[in-house]
């Protein structure tokens, strides 16, 4: 696979297969040259993925090996496909739909609790006003949604929720950066994610 989608930045994507080993995955990235970067994101997910609670249900990538001089790296490779299919497949089973959503929420969740800090207070609002702007375009037909009762019922549904759970005390979580449907891997049972190249 080859990706240029953004100026200046070149990547590659090998899958690789050992006879003794099995599958894996190559990256290389090309420009820009940013090699500490590069480093410390590889660094980072390789912390993840060994302090990560994997089960049947949950996994996440893991990196194998790191070329620093010529940004590459190998990973594991995580077989399926991207959870948007399985999305789009469902489009017409909203129940379907609701519990690929809550295996996602599954995924996060692992991922986001693996490591915790601080004690600050939960602060929904800009999160809130985001989804009230939306909400208010999709009832102008600004923004067109094939399942529009159903988003500004959950918008609605984020207002109470935010209401009630404001201010209460929680803990800051380490972030991903690019949770999409496109960056999880499903195989039917057990979600993981692909992206190991974003910086």
């Amino acid at each position: 696979m080859l990706s240029k989608r953004e100026k200046n930045v070149a990547r590659i994507s090998y899958l690789l297969e050992h006879p003794n080993h099995g599958l894996f995955k190559y990256r290389l990235k090309q420009q820009p040259r940013v090699q500490a970067a590069f480093t410390a994101h590889y660094l980072r997910l390789e912390k993840a993925s060994r302090a990560f609670q994997r089960t049947e249900r949950l996994s996440l990538l893991k990196p194998m090996c790191l070329d620093i001089a010529n940004q590459a790296s190998l990973a594991a490779y995580a077989d399926g496909l991207p959870f948007s299919e399985f999305m789009r497949d469902a489009a017409d089973d909203h129940p379907i739909q609701l519990e690929l959503l809550q295996h996602t929420g599954e995924w996060s969740g692992a991922y986001h609790r693996y490591q915790s800090f601080g004690d600050p207070h939960f602060q929904p609002k800009h999160a809130v006003n985001y989804y009230h702007d939306l909400s208010e375009k999709i009832q102008t037909g600004d923004l067109k949604f094939v399942s529009k009762p159903l988003i500004l019922r959950g918008v609605e549904q984020l207002s109470e929720l935010a209401t009630k759970y404001s201010n209460q005390q929680t803990v800051s979580a380490v972030q991903y950066g690019d949770v999409h449907m496109r960056n999880l891997i499903f195989d039917g049972t057990c979600l993981s994610e692909t992206n190991i190249s974003r910086n």
